[in-house]
């Protein structure tokens, strides 16, 4: 009879545990990119003093932020946006509720072209 594996959790081995991805460090490198989002990877895992691949997998995967134009910026909308999206949107509700011929001074249209200038990264 043929001696197999029955159990499919992973067997203990031996060295030591990761201990640069902790919520300390999570915390530290989501400061140091608030504080300055013009910092590359390479500079946050310097100065926090982690590995570059670890930062790098806590700026995506933790934090959910990609690069984009040299700076990182989140995939979704954080929680202020979020709940200044709800704000407005309730504002406008009450707004239609209470004028009801405000909906017809909305001026819609299909195309849009926006301009936009950050001093901070001069783009």
């Amino acid at each position: 009879m043929e001696k197999g594996r029955i159990s499919i959790e992973d067997d203990h081995r031996p060295g030591r545990p990761s201990t640069s991805k902790t919520n300390d460090t999570i915390t530290l490198v989501r400061n140091k990119i608030r504080n300055d989002r013009r910092l590359t990877v390479r500079e946050v895992a310097n100065e926090i003093g982690i590995s570059i691949g670890t930062c790098h997998s806590i700026l995506s995967d933790e934090l959910g932020m990609k690069r984009m134009s040299e700076k990182l910026v989140p995939k979704l909308l954080t929680e202020e946006q979020m709940e200044h999206r709800i704000e407005v949107c309730l504002k406008l509700k009450n707004r239609i509720s209470n004028d009801s011929s405000f909906i017809s001074s909305i001026i819609t249209g299909d195309e849009t072209w926006v301009y936009g200038y950050d001093p901070e990264t001069k783009v």
